[in-house]
């Protein structure tokens, strides 16, 4: 299967209180930063254009902008005679459609609190969040209340030719529980409310994460860099890892609570779905196993690691970003920059991995 978007699924509907909290990261990191120039302003289909921020865009950078997607969201709204109401300030919002009901309160911190914490991986370079974030800068997460205004979404989105038809028989935008566009993730409710923490900070993550690339070129983020990163920031805040982009129930695959030691087993054993370092930086989220996706969680984290905490504008995860986003391969940038390469860089990797149980 190959989609414009990728899908959201969700991991686990284990239930408890996710409550917000420290994401293991060094507030000796923290430094002033020049400003980053907010997105230049992008025409919206749907009705006429809000002003865009002050200032202009770096020149490297394209616009990303949220507003075809949110004003046709609002425009669908209006048409279906569905409640919107909005709540959030700075870069997030959560917008609730039909009714629905998540708690705002909550998810907007974690989603703030996961984009901190990437601006701390990276230097406080203002690469996810601005200080100042411009109107077009600002992520939405949306929820629907029900699934056939979500699905009624979905074939608005089509018509207006904001959305590709389905490949194949399955509609898999329609069946899973979510899908992500430029700074919007649209979400079915009934998933949303089971783990509200750990959505927001794989919601928010996948967004800030695909801006980041966008914003660069037309290339999308490696899945091992894009799908680690957000399943990272779920075990450092909520110390579980319950909200990815594929769907062990689709896949008759089981969730596993406990991913460190998931991975350390795997490798321990030599278990026949290890992989090599450089086999999970090249794999894609197509039919890929669990104890793939764990694997690429795993070396992302072990990659960042070895990042430490360089300032500025060189510090190497910034560097390993915006190399992949430049269209440079994951094997050339983790050598080039951290001089991480195979045959020395799985055995290094899975010692780690090994002593994480």
């Amino acid at each position: 299967m190959r989609a414009p978007i990728l899908l959201l699924g969700i991991a686990s509907l284990l239930t408890g209180a996710d409550t917000p909290g420290p994401f293991g990261l060094d507030p000796a990191t923290e430094q002033e930063a020049p400003p980053v120039a907010p997105g230049a302003d992008q025409q919206s289909p749907f009705g006429p254009d809000a002003k865009p921020g002050a200032g202009k865009p770096a020149p490297a950078l394209r616009p990303t902008s949220h507003r075809p997607w949110t004003d046709g969201l609002r425009a669908y709204c209006t048409e279906k005679n569905l409640s919107l109401t909005e709540t959030g300030d700075g870069p997030v919002r959560l917008l609730n459609i039909g009714g629905a009901a998540v708690k705002g309160e909550e998810v907007l911190a974690y989603a703030k609190q996961t984009l901190a914490g990437y601006e701390m991986w990276t230097a406080q370079q203002q690469a996810f969040m601005s200080k100042t974030p411009a109107a077009d800068d600002i992520y939405h997460l949306v929820v629907f209340k029900n699934d056939g205004d979500f699905s009624g979404l979905i074939d608005w989105f089509r018509a207006k030719q904001l959305l590709k038809a389905p490949e194949g028989a399955e509609d898999l935008t329609k069946k899973l529980g979510g899908f992500p566009a430029l700074r919007v993730m649209f979400a079915k409710g009934e998933g949303v409310t089971r783990i509200p923490g750990h959505w927001a900070i794989y919601a928010t993550s996948c967004l800030a994460i695909d801006a980041f690339y966008h914003a660069r070129g037309e290339h999308r983020a490696p899945a091992w860099i894009r799908e680690g990163m957000a399943a990272e920031m779920q075990r450092l805040q909520l110390k579980s890892i319950r909200c990815t982009t594929i769907a062990y129930e689709d896949r008759k695959d089981e969730a596993v609570e406990n991913w460190a030691k998931e991975v350390a087993r795997i490798i321990s054993t030599r278990d026949q779905m290890a992989i090599t370092a450089s086999d999970v930086t090249r794999l894609s989220l197509n039919a890929l196993p669990g104890a793939h996706y764990r694997q690429m969680w795993s070396l992302c984290a072990y990659v960042r690691g070895k990042c430490g905490t360089g300032k500025g504008a060189e510090n190497p995860f910034l560097q390993l970003l915006t190399a992949t986003a430049a269209g440079e391969s994951s094997e050339v940038a983790l050598k080039r920059i951290l001089k991480l390469s195979d045959p020395t860089l799985t055995p290094a990797w899975r010692a780690w991995a090994v002593a994480q149980k």
